[in-house]
């Protein structure tokens, strides 16, 4: 596999001292934990499940999304990309990695080009000034939710729609002026917005059913955005397929990852346990992919395991570098020794900018002169890397051969199958997220008003506690 190399000789006794993992477990009892996780993940698999694996081989998918691009990039100057969590991680991640001067957001924009903007959470202010920047007569809106009745999804489209109904047909009496300027991402069978498209004829593209939100990336969900920024899906597919090819292969490096992180997390008597799994990339267009594991790492480990029913999981930790180690670095040097870093890089991350000499007398100044910058930024991994390593704490190392579509869909592919053989050593089901559903039947149940639960369901929040300052 050429598009991603993993490292970890920093998580071993060799490098690390005591606190390392002994070489020999890894021809012994690591092997066979390895094998046993390899057989799961197997066994689990089947037709369509899990659907994410099958996303690299959809050509129907390619096509049709190839095809709402071609249909609704001319004239389009805005695409409002509307949901949450998985719905919308993977877009920011793809986009911010690949076409950074089209996210909303991000720096420089692209002259003349699209903008595209992700509305993820019902903040007033932040929809009000989207309102505020859209040509509404030059926007495309493509509200992503499988299921449809994502509260924070469906209000946004809501108030985008009407929006778009107000500027583009004020008299009410022509609604494909704005419809056509819709697409739902969604269902192909059943769900809200199925529903609404159905009745008003809105386009869509389907999210296939056996792939869950937080798979959903190198589906419609994120491709759709990627093709209407100009990049090439089928070269982020193509990654994506390569990496998933040698893994059937032979299983590494995502049986391997996964496997490092979960003993390193429940190591033997006499060794620290490091639950805290530190997501590190080096260079701004990658810091969204650890937002993008934080997701897949928290909603698909954390949950009861299938024997007790006891809580269980890593916590994932997004960071970057190099400005986290000026926040988070002390933390992680003689803070508990509970974490793994997993440093992200890449091999060619594009032109270089020099350092100019200037201010020679001054020390600091002089050492950089010459370098660039990209340079700085990989010397200061490497440094941290090694003082991690001195103070016996484990570290390793994700390089992307580039930054580029074939690489940042091998890198989302890679902790996609890390995630199903991390959930077979952690003993849970990666697929669902049952301990969001709670919070979001309450949502309901509160906007119902009397409709819904009465409001003794929920205890006051400073019921038996205190307030400051005091009453």
């Amino acid at each position: 596999m050429t598009h991603l190399r993993l490292s970890w000789a920093n998580t071993l006794r060799p490098a690390l001292g005591a606190t390392g993992i002994d070489p020999v477990e890894l021809g012994g009892d690591l092997l066979e934990r390895a094998r046993q996780a390899r057989r799961k993940v197997a066994e689990s698999a089947g037709p369509g499940v899990p659907g994410f694996r099958d996303l690299p081989g959809d050509r129907a998918a390619l096509a049709a999304v190839k095809e709402q691009a071609r249909l609704l990039r001319p004239g389009t100057r805005h695409l409002v990309v509307v949901g949450i969590g998985g719905s919308s991680l993977g877009t920011e991640a793809l986009l911010s990695a690949l076409a950074p001067g089209v996210l909303r957001g991000s720096s420089p924009p692209v002259p003349d080009g699209i903008r595209i903007h992700v509305l993820d959470n019902p903040d007033p202010h932040s929809a009000r000034a989207l309102l505020d920047e859209l040509e509404l007569e030059h926007t495309v809106v493509n509200v992503v939710s499988k299921s449809g009745g994502t509260a924070e999804t469906l209000a946004g489209f809501l108030v985008l729609e009407e929006a778009l109904a107000r500027a583009l047909d004020p008299e009410g009496g022509t609604p494909s002026r704005w419809r056509d300027r819709l697409l739902f991402t969604t269902d192909p069978e059943d769900g809200l917005l199925r529903r609404i498209a159905r009745r008003y004829g809105v386009a869509t593209l389907p999210i296939p059913p056996a792939v869950g939100g937080r798979f959903s990336v190198l589906s419609a969900v994120g491709l759709f955005p990627a093709a209407m920024a100009g990049l090439d899906p089928e070269r982020i597919l193509s990654g994506a397929r390569q990496v998933l090819e040698a893994h059937d292969e032979a299983g590494p490096p995502a049986s391997t990852l996964a496997l490092l992180l979960h003993r390193l997390h429940e190591a033997p008597a006499g060794q620290p346990a490091r639950p805290i799994h530190v997501v590190m990339p080096y260079g701004d267009r990658l810091r969204r992919l650890a937002l993008w594991v934080q997701q897949l790492w928290a909603e698909s480990l954390g949950k009861r395991d299938r024997v007790e029913g006891k809580g269980t999981g890593p916590t994932p930790l997004a960071a970057a570098g190099a400005a986290d180690q000026h926040s988070l670095l002390q933390l992680f040097m003689e803070g508990p020794d509970d974490k793994v870093v997993v440093f992200v890089s890449a091999d060619d991350a594009g032109p270089d900018l020099v350092i100019p000499s200037r201010y020679p007398e001054e020390e600091m100044a002089a050492k950089l002169a010459g370098h660039g910058l990209g340079e700085l930024l990989e010397v200061e991994r490497r440094a941290t890397a090694e003082a991690l390593r001195r103070a016996g704490r484990p570290s390793l190392h994700l390089a992307l051969e580039a930054v580029d579509e074939a690489s940042v869909g091998a890198f989302f592919m890679l902790w996609q199958l890390a995630t199903l053989h991390a959930a077979a050593h952690y003993g849970v089901d990666p697929m669902g997220q049952p301990g969001v559903e709670l919070g979001k039947r309450l949502t309901g149940g509160l906007l119902a008003g009397a409709a819904g639960p009465s409001p003794d369901v929920l205890r006051p929040e400073d019921t038996g506690g205190a307030t400051w300052p005091d009453p």
